[in-house]
């Protein structure tokens, strides 16, 4: 059967080589389709022309990849997916079923040819309406690649935009009408003549090949299987459901036989997505391609006016600001840009820029301008994101979109420890915010512990009610310190156990197997099987450090110090960036930091070593630095509605368990040894603790002077019971730490003291009186 030139044959007819060519044809696609799906931008830069940097391609075939996949996308932008998925089903559909399909011929070369610069063309004439897809390839201004750009151009001379659109609409109609017609149209006549000659005619023969088969395929159906369904079917019915009830009885029956640490693990949920905002950024476009294609030209001929021998090459859009890249010519210092950075502003038209030199990585200088449009990140895209999901780090924390919209996640167990500082108004409290919901979304009460400080009373007022918390929020500055050192002891008792352990940090300890294990602490109590994550966080430091800063700087030091093997990191925001608040010890014990917008090139000097935060925009703009490096990002916004409804979820699941941190204990920070601190029921005599008694009567009649023994039998917190053993000591009831092993002391007593607070000399070591 021919029509108009087209060929239709059998697949009998085809040879074992046009087999073997098909079968290359698909294998070539779904290679080409594996690359373009592990195209990354941060493989090549386009326009210098190879791999940049000394990582390798995060391609999935490499080098080879990364070059296939970006000149497909550079060339044709867009449409080259969309070209390659066409020729892949069109492929498979010869390879698998070759009847009623038209011969390879130069005019189907033609027509995919065709339809490949008529796509391109197509999405040249809309530069934003893919912009989604577009920022995350990198090619704003080049949606259909080099060819539909030089396209445009030239029909946009002769038929304005309006005719440039239908004739690519064309060219894409044609085509397809024309792929259609070869490889499907003969299929899908032979299915609808069949299936109308089968209902005018059910009995006549067919005259294609295999009519015998055809008629079997009718026949059983009619006669064989149809009677036994309605005589054999039903006692299965039947009997189906009974047997499904007895195996969801027994199940029934299992389940409250379930461990029960099992049935505590699985009451705790983690915070789901329902609970936070659903934003639709899609509308939300940050800055369009007309907007780019005129700040760039704007700064080329700013330069070509001053004489400054540089190349506009490319811009990189992001949520707030837009990267442009200039390539300076060779023998041109790199720093000659930022001589004319007030001539920049003037001819962009911007409030403030940033000026790189060089861009990290990269043989560009970078200027970074604001956009017109600002574009949101929500909490909730960020946790949707592959980066969040598939994230391996052990306390990730989401920081925002950078400069190219890809999600920045730090993880703060590695960080060690975070300093962040910004003015008034320029995000800081709503990126606490973020970080506080990101270890929420990530950790139970049994896994994480937050101290969380607030000089302010206002800021952590909303986490009030969390089970995560070891003792409710702090508000006076006075008990900063204690908390601190508090700290610190659970660090050093930390360390003690992992040495115990033969463990280097938190992560090996609680994964270590604890079967059949018999080792013992210093007091002879069983290692504790796991130990979660401590995060102390503060919202302003410049508050306490104007009442205690010599014991919070040295408290601070010693956990940036040694507290990550422990499993404890700090968290630090101020508002007033000033070298009294931030001093030298400090900065050199936190070297991850943030700046948001300060007031001047001094502050931002005093945060980052360097100058940046003081041209930020606001509004969660912020600049991330780790090491030599400095990445800018746009922070997430957290609605407060968002984060009442997690924090009301997560404690309507658990109930507060406070641990009593504020007591008098032996202070390893001060010269003398010991410190007072406020007891956790307000008292400062031991005679007045009402618990001494009992406390008293157990050492002595079980002769233990384990505080953790103690803090077991009365059912209280550990801190709690090392300082009911400091009154005993005070009171000559148990002798003082031994100077090897502070945890071991000796009973100095037989009996319990008078209760009037009488020495009891009889008991002193008289073993004659007995």
């Amino acid at each position: 059967m021919t029509s108009s030139g087209a060929t239709f044959r059998n697949e009998d007819s085809q040879g074992q080589q046009s087999g073997y060519g098909r079968l290359f044809v698909v294998l070539i696609c779904a290679m080409l389709a594996v690359c373009l799906y592990f195209f990354n931008p941060d493989d090549i830069d386009y326009f210098s022309g190879g791999i940049t940097g000394t990582m390798f391609p995060i391609n999935v075939f490499g080098k080879f990849g990364a070059y296939v996949a970006w000149a497909l996308v550079l060339t044709f932008g867009l449409a080259a997916y969309v070209t390659i998925g066409l020729i892949f089903i069109c492929a498979m559909r010869r390879l698998l079923y070759n009847k009623y399909v038209s011969s390879v011929s130069w005019d189907y070369l033609a027509a995919l040819i065709l339809f490949t610069l008529s796509l391109s063309l197509l999405f040249a004439t809309h530069p934003d309406s893919f912009s989604n897809w577009t920022s995350r390839l990198n090619i704003r201004t080049l949606p259909g690649g080099v060819v539909g750009r030089k396209e445009f151009s030239a029909l946009q001379v002769i038929l304005n935009s309006a005719g440039s659109v239908i004739v690519a609409s064309c060219g894409v109609f044609a085509s397809l009408l024309y792929l259609w017609y070869c490889d499907w149209a003969g299929l899908f006549k032979r299915i609808f003549s069949r299936s109308g000659s089968k209902a005018t005619e059910p009995t006549e023969v067919d005259d294609e090949p295999m009519p015998e088969v055809s008629h079997e395929r009718i026949s059983p159906q009619v006669v064989e299987v149809a009677p036994p369904s309605v005589v054999e079917l039903e006692p299965v019915v039947r009997e189906v459901p009974k047997a499904e009830a007895v195996v969801e009885k027994k199940q029934k029956v299992a389940n409250p036989s379930m461990p029960a640490a099992r049935v505590k693990a699985e009451a705790y949920k983690l915070p789901h997505l329902d609970l936070l905002n659903k934003v639709d950024t899609a509308s939300q476009t940050a800055a369009s391609a007309s907007e780019i294609e005129h700040n760039q030209e704007a700064l080329q001929k700013m330069l070509d006016a001053f004489g400054v021998e540089a190349t506009v090459v490319s811009s990189v859009a992001g949520p707030q600001v837009t990267l442009i890249k200039i390539s300076m010519a060779p023998g041109v210092l790199a720093n000659t840009i930022q001589r004319y950075e007030a001539n920049i502003m003037m001819a962009l038209q911007a409030t403030s820029i940033r000026i790189l030199t060089p861009i990290p990585g990269e043989n560009f200088v970078g200027v970074e301008v604001p956009n017109k449009v600002m574009k949101p990140v929500s909490v909730r895209s960020l946790l949707e994101d592959p980066l969040w999901i598939k994230s391996k780090y052990h306390i990730p924390l989401m920081l925002g979109k950078n400069i190219s919209g890809k999600t920045m996640i730090i993880d703060l167990a590695s960080a060690p420890h975070l300093l962040i500082a910004g003015a008034t108004g320029s995000g800081k409290s709503v990126c606490m915010n973020v970080l506080i919901l990101s270890m929420l979304f990530k950790y139970g009460p049994d896994d994480l512990k937050l101290i969380l400080i607030d000089p302010k009373m206002v800021e952590f007022a909303a986490y009030k009610k969390l089970p995560h918390l070891l003792t409710p929020v702090i508000v006076e500055t006075d008990k900063v310190a204690a908390a601190l050192k508090w700290a610190v002891r659970e660090m050093d008792r930390r360390l003690a156990l992992f040495a115990i352990a033969g463990k280097l940090d938190l992560k090996s300890f609680n994964t270590r197997s604890t079967e059949g294990e018999e080792l013992m602490d210093s007091e002879g109590e069983p290692l504790p099987e796991k130990l979660p994550y401590i995060v102390v966080i503060i919202d302003e430091l410049a508050d306490i450090m104007s009442t205690s800063k010599q014991d919070v700087e040295t408290a601070l030091s010693r956990l940036a110090a040694k507290a990550r093997a422990a499993g404890i990191h700090v968290i630090i925001a101020t508002q007033r960036p000033d070298v009294k608040v931030i001093t030298g010890t400090i900065k050199s014990n936190f070297p991850k930091r943030i700046a948001f917008q300060v007031a001047g090139h001094v502050d931002s000097q005093t945060i980052l070593d360097g100058k940046g935060a003081e041209a930020l925009l606001g509004k969660g703009d912020m600049l991330y630095k780790t090491g030599l490096q400095m990445e800018r990002i746009q922070g997430a916004m957290a609605q407060n509605e968002e984060r009442n409804k997690v924090v009301d979820y997560i404690a309507s699941q658990r109930p507060q368990e406070f641990e009593d941190i504020f007591v008098t204990v032996e202070d390893p920070l001060s010269e003398d040894g010991g410190m007072d601190l406020p007891l956790g029921n307000g008292s400062k005599e031991s005679g007045e603790d009402p618990l001494y008694d009992k406390a008293v009567h157990i050492v002595i009649s079980e002769k233990r002077t384990s505080a953790s023994y103690l803090q077991r039998r009365l059912g209280i917190g550990f801190n709690k019971a090392a300082t009911l053993i400091e009154m005993m000591e005070k009171n000559g009831i148990v002798s003082a730490p031994d100077p090897s092993n502070r945890n071991v002391r000796e009973l100095l007593v037989t009996s319990a003291p008078d209760q009037d607070g009488g020495d009891a000399d009889d008991d002193f070591g008289d073993d004659d009186d007995k």
